[in-house]
């Protein structure tokens, strides 16, 4: 494998260097470069700004904090919010857009929140005015770059480290079950939140060590005048029954009434489930009630997953959660 110095430089500051690198180059005086029109093309898809409008460019590195800032003909702004791992904290999104918005008009300012890792889900992010601006997108962007004859080495070195991270997530497709690794579950769960058009997931800690889970179908129900949530988790490999009791208190009260509904319902379908999971009274917060007896990623021969038909069980599932939520109402 050629060395490739984003292998070594991982981190969201080389990434921020990178980007400022690459916007220098939409520069007018730039214009007979092949990486000129590139540059370009990237602030007109984050801005709308075309290229005939730059007249003149200055990137901002870590300015007030904000990670880059790209400022054309001191009067149009694009604020980028870089992040390849990390997720947005606090109120940053919101801070930053302010500052900028002291010194720029609202009409000139492109707020681009930048991610070339992954994350659950970019609601928050939208709800603050940004636009997102994700990996697919960009790596889309550098190849059409590539395939029009740019040949600078650092421009390859970032293309084909940005490629990989892509390959590494995708990689759920074509390694079998048993030698997935963290980004393949990753990559597995996004897949099932656009197959089931719902879930969420995240690193989830544990004592002895956190794994990735995908969480999802919540309901919620009255008990006892309190209630409780239950819901679905993935925790790689292993299928949960969950619930959020609103009243620790009634841990158990809650779990062993919600179990038996759960079996109940389990067995009229023809579903094995197993008991799992340990009840803290007072202190536990979530619960898993109960595992799925058999294996729910199906697989070929050759151990690789079976897309259809592991979504076609998952589904069937859902529909218990369906018959479950009727059990409750029934006897709330």
């Amino acid at each position: 494998m050629k060395p490739n110095l984003f292998r070594w430089a991982t981190s969201e500051l080389t990434q921020d260097a990178f980007l400022c690198w690459l916007f220098e180059w939409a520069k007018p005086e730039f214009r007979d470069k092949p990486l000129h029109d590139l540059s370009a093309r990237f602030i007109k898809e984050l801005s709308g700004i075309e290229k005939s409008q730059i007249e003149e460019l200055e990137v901002r590195k870590q300015y007030r904090n904000i990670d880059i800032v790209v400022l054309i003909n001191k009067r149009l702004a694009i604020l980028i919010e870089d992040k390849v791992h990390t997720k947005n904290h606090s109120n940053q999104l919101l801070r930053y857009a302010e500052i900028l918005k002291g010194e720029v008009s609202e009409n000139d300012l492109s707020l681009i929140y930048l991610k070339t890792g992954d994350q659950s889900n970019y609601k928050g992010v939208e709800s603050k005015g940004y636009k997102t601006f994700r990996r697919e997108q960009f790596l889309k962007l550098l190849k059409e770059g590539r395939d029009s004859g740019i040949k600078n080495e650092i421009f390859i070195d970032f293309l084909n480290h940005l490629s990989g991270i892509d390959s590494s997530v995708n990689s759920f497709k074509t390694l079998p079950i048993s030698k997935w690794h963290w980004d393949s579950w990753k990559g597995f769960y996004m897949e099932l939140q656009k197959r089931l058009g719902q879930g969420e997931w995240d690193y989830i800690p544990q004592r002895n060590g956190g794994f990735l889970g995908f969480w999802w179908h919540w309901e919620s129900m009255d008990f006892k005048e309190t209630g409780f949530d239950f819901y679905l988790q993935l925790e790689h490999e292993k299928f949960c029954f969950k619930i959020r009791p609103y009243d620790v208190q009634l841990n158990q009260v809650i779990r062993d009434h919600y179990r038996n509904i759960l079996f109940e319902s389990a067995l009229a379908k023809g579903l094995k489930i197993k008991r799992n999971g340990r009840c803290i009274q007072g202190k536990t917060k979530t619960m898993t009630v109960a595992k799925l007896a058999s294996k729910y990623i199906q697989t070929d021969p050759n151990g690789l997953i079976e897309l259809d038909k592991t979504i076609e069980k998952i589904k069937g599932i859902e529909e218990l959660m369906e018959e479950i939520k009727i059990a409750c109402n029934r006897q709330a």
